[in-house]
């Protein structure tokens, strides 16, 4: 297709075009390929310049230089430097053309010549031949270059390593005018295959230049490419595939080779998955069969169908077509396994067919019994168990629940979930009154099967007995939570929880007070008897102390003394401690008197008797290492005398 638009091509050289093979010792090229004059109107007066390079390893003379054709002398050609001049391997002259039209131009085209010649003085061996440089000058651009190639896609087929195989590329200027097509340079290419560009010339309207490409092949190895030929100013480019092989047996490959991802297929939807089973070696092929695993039941082969064995030739394809039908949600992982002799080709096959599914934690929200002014709040949990992002667009409480039930906190909406991704929010019922009360929250998702959701909210407002049935222990509402007012006589609150109550009991019914009237007294211990006896208590709060009393008996004994005081406390509890007290009387006192302190570390205490009489009172405290904080764990304190 031709097209009209102005365009300015050609900004590489014009020059000799030199048979493919010949060694070149040096020559002349010029740049750019065509000098264009916009300004064609009399008056104008236009400069463009030209430059010519010397390639090779010759120093040439440049001898002439003059534009040729008609309305010459329009045209006015200096030079960079005098003329004859000599040039060296990579020496440049500059030639400015300047155009004054004085009439209507001309619609022929005119030509700048330059004449060069082997600036030695006689032409010995390797001497390069006189020649000449020819850059059109347009006086006018007329339409657009238009570059095109064919074939478009080039196939050597097999060619053993070691040899070389040139096909070729017509490349045309399918433009009209005046225009030429230069093509700037060639992208694409490797070392097996190349594209001879010493061919590359300008190239005229409507007229068309071959270009050599060349596989040699180094090893086996089957070799592609995309060779792009880019030409100056804004013509398009154009693409030539080329393929080769010189692997000597069948080769079975899919293309592409790599495993093939389909994404995410919504559940219900179809999607063709296409590839191409190549045969990249230099003998035929047989396809005895395919067949397809997929464990998830979503795959299946629609083409080819095959009835019996298939040839491939070399560098033949053969399409293949895979349907993915979302039947299961889940990731698939299908193997479509291609079986030719001695080898078994695998294309791999995965993806995602979604469905999004909403979950909510718990399915029904009971804030039980609340005692009557308090505000209680619960968390949901909004969970995506299904396959696919899942969007929850909106929560809402349906028109029916009570006015009770509000949310108290909620993620900014939309929120989008993946898969096991969750998000909360939370819901509050206030007890106003007293009555059991009924809501719904909805939860708008786009999940396929289920796009709302009804959570039940069910709260009931009553008394602070009822709401808080605390064990062993009296409770308190008016914190706007259950809370401990007294515990039953015997027990303790000494975890400081009021969900399990009281839970501390005293093994001895009663807790031994800290002072004398308040501790447990346990009477006389008489030697003789060898009294003993437990006491069985915990320490169940800060600061508590057990007090345990008794009192010693030194009995008369001719020629022996049994009184021999032992004291012993024994816990798991290492924050319990023990004290105990002497004071030397001969009858048990009514009062309590600290003397004569002992506080062994190791909970164990004894005393004695000795030639007199041994009568005492004993106090013995009980308590816990400051700052340990309470427990419940009990202790036993073991006394005997004698």
């Amino acid at each position: 297709m031709k097209r009209a638009l102005p365009f300015l091509a050609m900004l590489w050289a014009c020059a000799p075009v030199t048979p493919v093979g010949t060694s070149v010792t040096a020559r002349l090229r010029g740049a750019p390929a065509e000098l264009s004059f916009l300004c064609v109107s009399p008056g104008c007066d236009t400069q463009r310049t030209a430059t010519f390079t010397v390639e090779g390893s010759r120093r040439l003379v440049l001898k002439r230089f003059f534009v040729e054709g008609d309305d010459a002398t329009e045209f006015d050609v200096q030079s960079s430097e005098p003329v004859p001049a000599v040039l060296g391997p990579g020496g440049t002259l500059d030639l400015t053309v300047r155009y004054r039209p004085t009439g209507a131009p001309a619609t022929t085209a005119l030509t700048l010549v330059v004449t060069y010649a082997d600036a030695a003085p006689t032409m010995g061996s390797g001497a390069a031949e006189p020649g000449e440089v020819r850059l059109p000058v347009l006086r006018r651009v007329l339409g657009e270059a238009v570059l095109s190639a064919a074939p478009a896609s080039l196939t050597f087929g097999f060619v053993a390593q070691g040899t070389t195989k040139t096909l070729p590329v017509t490349l045309r200027n399918e433009g009209h005018g005046t225009v030429y097509a230069v093509v700037d340079h060639v992208d694409g290419g490797t070392a097996e295959l190349s594209v001879d560009e010493k061919a590359l010339a300008p190239i005229a309207p409507d007229a068309g230049l071959s270009v050599p490409v060349r596989f040699s092949p180094k090893g086996e190895a089957h070799v592609a490419t995309t060779f792009v030929f880019v030409p100056q100013g804004q013509a398009d480019s154009v693409s030539v595939t080329v393929e080769g092989t010189s692997i000597s047996t069948a080769r079975a490959v899919f293309e592409p080779a790599g495993p093939i991802d389909f994404g995410e297929l919504p559940r219900g939807q179809k999607r063709t998955v296409k590839a191409v089973l190549a045969n990249h070696g230099g003998a035929p092929l047989s396809v005895n069969g395919l067949s397809l695993a997929d464990p998830s039941g979503n795959v299946k082969l629609t083409a080819p169908v095959l009835t019996g064995p298939l040839m491939l030739q070399s560098l033949e394809r053969l399409p293949v077509e895979l349907e993915v039908s979302g039947t299961t949600p889940g990731p698939v992982q299908a193997k479509l396994q291609v079986v030719t002799p001695g080898l078994a080709v695998v294309l791999e096959l995965s993806g995602l067919v979604t469905q999004p599914s909403l979950q909510v934690s718990p399915a029904t929200l009971d804030f039980g019994a609340a005692a009557t002014t308090w505000v209680t709040r619960k968390p949901v949990e909004l969970k995506n168990v299904g396959y696919g992002p899942l969007t929850v667009k909106a929560l809402s409480l349906t028109g029916s629940s009570s006015s009770l039930f509000s949310l108290s906190s909620q993620p900014p909406l939309p929120v989008v979930l993946g898969r096991n991704e969750r998000t909360v929010v939370e819901l509050q019922f206030r007890a106003e009154t007293a009555g059991t009360f009924q809501g719904n929250l909805s939860v708008e998702t786009d999940a396929p099967v289920t796009p709302f959701l009804l959570v039940p909210l069910k709260g009931q407002a009553t008394t602070c007995a009822l709401a808080c049935p605390l064990a062993h222990a009296t409770a308190a509402c008016s914190t706007g939570a259950c809370a401990v007012m007294a515990c039953t006589s015997g027990w303790y609150d000494t975890d400081a929880k009021a969900s399990n109550g009281c839970e501390c009991e005293e093994p001895q019914g009663t807790d031994p007070g800290a002072f004398c009237a308040t501790g447990k007294d346990l009477g006389n211990f008489k030697d003789t008897s060898h009294t003993s006896a437990t006491v069985v208590g915990v320490v169940p709060v800060d600061g508590d102390v057990d007090l345990i009393r008794f009192h010693a008996e030194d009995a008369f004994q001719v020629g022996s003394d049994d009184f021999n005081v032992k004291v012993k406390l024994d816990s798991a509890d290492a924050t319990l401690q023990l004290c105990v007290y002497r004071y030397d009387t001969g009858s048990a006192q009514t009062d309590c008197f600290f003397t004569n302190e002992s506080c062994p570390t190791d909970r164990s205490f004894q005393k004695g008797g000795g030639l007199g009489g041994d009568d005492a009172d004993f106090v013995v405290k009980v308590f816990r290492a400051p700052n340990k904080g309470p427990t419940c764990t009990s202790y036993t304190l073991s006394i005997s005398n004698g």
